[in-house]
């Protein structure tokens, strides 16, 4: 069986103890290997869910999502701005649609602001959009910090799924207790885990207090409204039952 995975902290406690081998990618390379059959799991991001009809969720291996900050998705604009407001360029991370969706319909519904106001850039922009371990990482000293799972937990008062395994395939119920498996024991080990990170405490404290990951009834319903906003704004042409 051939698996895929983001390689960022916060995925570790759900692929670390994996029966099967898993590859790791950044997740706009998953999207494209498992829509060209070089996968038949991965860890997609939520908008990759959405886009694809066919493919099955595996909500017991656990999620990926934040009900509050999650402080790996953020937008960094500098401080001589003022404000947000005063964004006028913005360089996108291309690791993940999700969290540019996510940034689109926070500009748009939070901020109230005009898309087509802001310039794409890769050359000294006001504000960069950060993911993963680069957004954990990143130095802010001369920039404002955003973080974009605190600002839609404001606007919607919900929990935002950012991934979630998902199979192009049919799955027994062997290997979905396999996957739930290897969350279970991931998040019994997360101190073990971070234990060679630079910093061991405050990624111990981002996996346990900032990420959650179990699908419930609360998180379905961010999902939903992710899924919601995203075909309002033409991010997605069709929406598919969750």
């Amino acid at each position: 069986m051939r698996i895929g995975c983001v390689p960022y902290l916060n995925a570790k406690p759900l692929a670390a103890f994996m029966d099967y081998p898993v590859q790791f990618y950044v997740p706009s390379v998953l999207e494209q290997m498992i829509q060209d059959n070089h996968l038949d799991i991965a860890l997609v991001s939520s908008i990759t869910f959405l886009k694809n009809p066919d493919f099955i969720p595996i909500y017991e291996g656990g999620i990926i999502k934040s009900t509050g900050p999650v402080d790996s998705v953020c937008l960094f604009y500098r401080k001589d701005l003022g404000n947000i407001s005063n964004i006028k360029t913005i360089s996108y991370t291309t690791e993940s649609k999700t969290s540019v969706a996510l940034f689109k319909i926070l500009w748009t519904q939070y901020w109230k602001h005009k898309l087509e106001n802001l310039e794409l850039t890769t050359q000294n922009p006001d504000a960069i959009l950060l993911i993963g371990d680069k957004a954990l990482n990143f130095d802010d000293a001369q920039y404002t910090k955003v973080d974009l799972g605190e600002a839609w937990h404001l606007l919607t008062g919900k929990p935002f799924v950012y991934a979630l395994w998902a199979s192009r395939i049919q799955l027994d119920e062997k290997i979905r207790r396999l996957f739930f498996q290897a969350k279970e024991l991931g998040l019994k080990k997360r101190a073990q885990l971070v234990e060679r990170e630079t910093n061991p405490s405050k990624a111990l404290h981002y996996l346990t207090k900032n990420i959650q990951y179990e699908m419930n009834a609360e998180a379905l319903e961010g999902l939903n409204l992710f899924q919601d906003y995203c075909f309002k704004l033409e991010l997605i042409n069709q929406k598919r039952f969750l």
